[in-house]
């Protein structure tokens, strides 16, 4: 349920990015609206991305293929949501008008902590941004994780492979030696 509603979020937040439908009639709403969006992605991230893989037990088990949809979902997320607080607060470019696809592109350098340097965010825009780097830098952290886990083998698996190799071991001690 939290990934098909963080999917139409982001169709949502793509729709608002290109076409705003508060345009700077009510701004009071568009910013109240863009901090629940952050509050959401920073919720969805909690539970897909930090939460579920600490919960991995013998008897909990996440399947690395959702794990991986779920955190790319909590990317796209993380990059539409914050390209509309750039869009409200602001960045700084090479050029005077910034378009739509400057915000996109600004929020998935600073998601990716990579920084071109050609804009900035705005004074009110910085402390986003600096949240943004930091959650980015988890998720490259997860996708890394996500990758080692899809190749760990389950625990239920491992056991599996030891317990018929020790009777066998067993019986070969106990035939006598010619």
């Amino acid at each position: 349920m939290w990934t098909l509603a963080s999917l139409a979020l982001c169709a949502v937040l793509i729709a608002e990015n290109f076409s705003p439908v508060f345009v700077d009639d009510y701004p009071l709403i568009e910013m109240i609206g863009a901090i629940i969006f952050v509050l959401w992605a920073i919720a969805y991230f909690c539970l897909v991305v930090i939460a579920i893989p600490f919960l991995t037990s013998q008897n909990f088990w996440p399947n690395p293929i959702r794990l991986a949809q779920d955190t790319l979902v909590s990317a796209a997320l993380t990059i539409l949501t914050f390209a509309v607080c750039y869009r409200l607060l602001g960045i700084i470019g090479p050029e005077p008008d910034v378009s739509p696809w400057s915000h996109v592109y600004f929020s998935t350098v600073t998601f990716s902590t990579l920084g071109y340097g050609d804009f900035r965010p705005d004074t009110g825009a910085r402390g986003f941004a600096a949240l943004q780097a930091i959650i980015g830098n988890l998720h490259l952290g997860m996708v890394v994780g996500v990758a080692f886990f899809a190749v760990s083998p389950e625990p239920t698996k491992r056991r599996r492979i030891k317990r018929p190799l020790q009777p066998q071991l067993r019986r070969r001690r106990k035939e006598p030696r010619t």
